[in-house]
């Protein structure tokens, strides 16, 4: 029983730090990519290209891809919350 609380509340702190850690680490890499293309073109202003780009970059595909990564990171998150929440009851209770 000691072994099952450990567990969960392990799990209630590292669940939400990778959850975390993975939203930092898309949000990292879209920044990234978005200040290689202002140094590529020198300039921030924004062009029909840019437009054109931001519409195809709805196609089902891609957004179906993004919000499954968005999905498993707050599950992660949540997870980690529930974990936590039931080992802190288990171990009041017990």
């Amino acid at each position: 029983m000691t072994v099952a609380l450990i567990v969960l509340f392990s799990a209630s702190a590292s669940l939400p730090v990778a959850g975390l850690v993975r939203l930092y680490r898309a949000a990292r890499a879209a920044s990234i990519e978005r200040q290689a293309e202002v140094d590529r073109r020198g300039s921030v202003e924004a062009t029909f290209g840019d437009f054109d780009a931001f519409v195809a970059s709805w196609s089902a595909e891609l957004l179906t891809e993004d919000r499954k990564a968005r999905l498993v990171d707050l599950l992660l998150i949540g997870g980690g919350l529930i974990c936590g929440a039931s080992a802190s009851i288990w171990d009041v209770l017990v």
